[in-house]
């Protein structure tokens, strides 16, 4: 997991670190601490790479389990942020990819073909999602 967790940092952790440092630099946002915005890109990293039947679908398991550690952290950083087009960039974005957690878990059609989440969910989402409660609504609703 140390692996992978470094392998997602440099995938998708610096992207979190350099959306933390860009919109604190244009003044939307303070800087949130390291820790939480490299958290935030690691939830979001891909995990749809692995490729074998029952073995995949264990390590897809502990993949989204590993993801969902990253949860609270991701909370903390969406309330941080103050800006509402940057708070509902990344409310929306957190939202989907749990959403996608949810989808992802334990599914072995992952291996074979798209899943991703229906278009009126995600136009429901993105249409609703403008406050932290918002937030907790979607998820205490999946």
């Amino acid at each position: 997991m140390d692996d992978y967790d470094e392998h997602c940092h440099y995938a998708a952790g610096l992207v979190g670190l350099s959306f933390s440092k860009l919109s604190h630099a244009y003044g939307f946002v303070d800087l949130a601490p390291e820790a939480l915005s490299n958290s935030m890109g690691l939830f979001f990293q891909d995990l749809k790479s692995v490729e074998n039947s029952i073995k995949a679908v264990q390590c897809l398991n502990d993949m989204v389990t590993n993801a969902l550690v990253h949860v609270e952290d991701c909370l903390k950083y969406t309330s941080a942020l103050q800006d509402p087009a940057i708070f509902r960039f990344g409310a929306i974005s957190l939202i989907m990819h749990i959403g996608l957690l949810a989808l992802f878990s334990n599914n072995i059609e992952i291996f074979r073909g798209r899943v991703k989440m229906r278009r009126g969910l995600a136009a429901e989402v993105i249409d609703r999602t403008k406050t932290m409660a918002d937030v907790y609504g979607a998820l205490s609703e999946s």
